[in-house]
C-alpha cells in the first residue's frame, strides 16, 4: 500500500512489539494469515520466527498527539509495559483490543499512567490521557 499510494514518510519495522528485545514464535491461525499470535492455541495452520522489541527501543516521540491502534491477539500488557517512555511523554488517544482475561490489567495500568476511559466498540477500548473536547452536534 505504501508503494501504491507513493507514501514518501513512512518508516515499516518487520517486528513485533512487546516488552523485551529479541526474538519469538509467532502462531499462525489460518494457512495465509494476517492474525498471528505468541500464544499457541493447538490450532495452528503455520509458525514463524519473529524479531520482538519495545516500541520506546525504536521511536524516540515526545510532545506529539498520538492516535495508536492496538489489536496485538492477547500481548496488549506487554506491548504497553514496551511503550511506557511514548505512552508518558505524549498525548496520546490509544484505541486497544483487549483479550477478557486480560482487561482488568490494562484498566489498571492505563488509569495508573492517568488515561481515561472514553468509550468501547465491541472488544476495541478508547482511551486518552488528555482532556478530549467534545465536538458540536451536527444535525441535518
Amino acid at each position: 500500500m505504501i508503494k501504491i499510494n507513493q507514501i514518501k514518510n513512512i518508516r515499516t519495522f518487520n517486528t513485533a512489539l512487546g516488552d523485551k528485545k529479541g526474538q519469538v514464535k509467532f502462531y499462525g491461525l489460518e494457512d495465509f494469515t494476517p492474525n498471528f499470535t505468541l500464544y499457541p492455541r493447538g490450532n495452528e495452520k503455520n509458525t514463524s520466527i519473529c524479531e520482538i522489541d519495545k516500541l520506546d527501543n525504536l521511536m524516540k516521540i515526545k510532545n506529539n498527539y498520538l492516535y495508536l491502534k492496538v489489536d496485538i491477539e492477547g500481548s496488549e500488557y506487554p506491548f504497553l509495559i514496551g511503550a511506557a517512555n511514548i505512552l508518558k511523554k505524549n498525548n496520546v488517544i490509544i484505541q486497544i483490543e483487549i483479550f477478557k482475561k486480560n482487561k482488568n490489567k490494562i484498566f489498571k495500568f492505563l488509569k495508573k499512567n492517568n488515561f481515561q476511559y472514553i468509550f468501547d466498540c465491541g472488544g476495541d477500548y478508547i482511551f486518552s490521557n488528555f482532556e478530549l473536547k467534545k465536538p458540536p452536534e451536527i444535525s441535518f
